[in-house]
């Protein structure tokens, strides 16, 4: 009977081969037995090399229903008989690219008008700073918005009325995503006139500017906020300003001293009267008509060349100091005038009749 282990030796390479190729189980031991195999790789030695299930287990986890058969599906065809080493690649992040994981970080701005608080609606920007600075976040008028920024060098703006306050900060590379409140103080006080043409009247409406009188680091005369609303609210920093009001021919101003975290209301009296001027015919107002309001002297003077006010309006509204005036009115080429007298708070119309 002839030896059948020469013909074992030559078989076994190529079964072990094949085995490989079509992801077979390992040889019997009896086709094994006595083989060197240590210059062979096995299917189930590269399986744990690299750490991927053996071809046993994943046939024991590719049962129908499993969850695990789509993943070893996927992983099949990466082992091979043909190789010796096997490295399954990861994903590699250069830290200098967009497209690397970073912490970003979730700012809160908090605007407050003192350290005490309490928060205000402030207008917020965020610059980036580059060449050139470009802005990356706005806000107008919210109470503590919020901004997601990466690593950088940023500058933060913020106003509140006049008030105007800029810092920069920096958020470093290996900063964690985080939720942080950046707090800023702005030392603020606020200012709520109103004018008015006699006492206990109601607001009038007119022109308002704030100059400084003496504020840090402003300088004495310049106009920091202006406003036409009955009732501004202006928002100034500490110091004293002076506050003017003008409404038609009326002018008034005061100084008010502000500080941090206080509001004043200052009051203007102007004694003075709110008239309109409508010239009639037959009861109806004319057109193309034109007013001038001279003031009449006391003593019985002369009246100026000068009017103290004019008009081009049919119905022309004057705001007057309270005394005595004359009202001329142009129509058809011919001018007519009329006296009239007003008291400190007085709002009427004045007709003047023409022939």
């Amino acid at each position: 009977m002839r030896d059948a282990r020469p013909v074992r030796s030559a078989l076994m390479p190529l079964l072990c081969g094949l085995a490989a190729l079509l992801s077979l189980p390992s040889l019997p031991a009896a086709w094994a037995a006595g083989q060197d195999t240590s210059g062979q790789v096995t299917t189930a030695a590269r399986s744990e090399a690299v750490g991927l299930p053996t071809t046993g287990a994943r046939r024991r986890a590719e049962r129908p229903g499993s969850g695990a058969a789509a993943a070893s599906a996927a992983t099949a065809g990466a082992v091979t008989g043909v190789a010796s080493s096997f490295a399954v690649p990861g994903p590699r992040l250069d830290p200098g690219s967009s497209s690397a994981v970073v912490g970003r970080v979730s700012l809160t701005l908090d605007a407050v008008a003192t350290a005490r608080g309490p928060s205000v609606p402030a207008t917020w920007s965020v610059l980036a700073l580059g060449d050139p600075p470009r802005t990356v976040f706005s806000s107008h008028g919210k109470v503590r918005p919020t901004v997601h920024l990466g690593p950088g060098r940023y500058e933060l703006r913020v106003a509140y009325g006049a008030v105007r306050l800029n810092e920069q900060f920096e958020i470093p590379v290996d900063a964690p995503a985080a939720r942080e409140v950046r707090r800023v103080v702005l030392n603020a006080g606020t200012l709520v006139p109103t004018a008015s043409l006699a006492a206990g009247a109601p607001p009038l409406d007119g022109q308002w500017s704030v100059a400084v009188e003496a504020v840090p680091e402003r300088r004495p005369g310049d106009i920091i906020a202006t406003s036409t609303a009955r009732q501004p609210v202006f928002h100034l920093p500490p110091g004293r300003y002076r506050l003017h009001f003008q409404s038609g021919q009326v002018r008034a101003e005061a100084v008010v001293r502000l500080a941090a975290g206080r509001t004043v209301y200052p009051r203007l009296v102007l004694r003075a009267a709110d008239i309109t001027l409508v010239s009639l015919r037959d009861g109806r107002p004319l057109l193309g008509v034109r007013w001038q309001v001279f003031e009449r002297p006391r003593g019985g003077g002369p009246i100026s060349d000068a009017p103290l006010a004019d008009s081009a309006a049919p119905r022309a509204r004057f705001v007057l100091p309270a005394g005595s005036y004359v009202a001329r009115v142009l129509a058809d080429g011919r001018w007519y005038e009329q006296l009239f007298a007003i008291a400190p708070g007085t709002v009427r119309e004045i007709p003047l009749a023409l022939p």
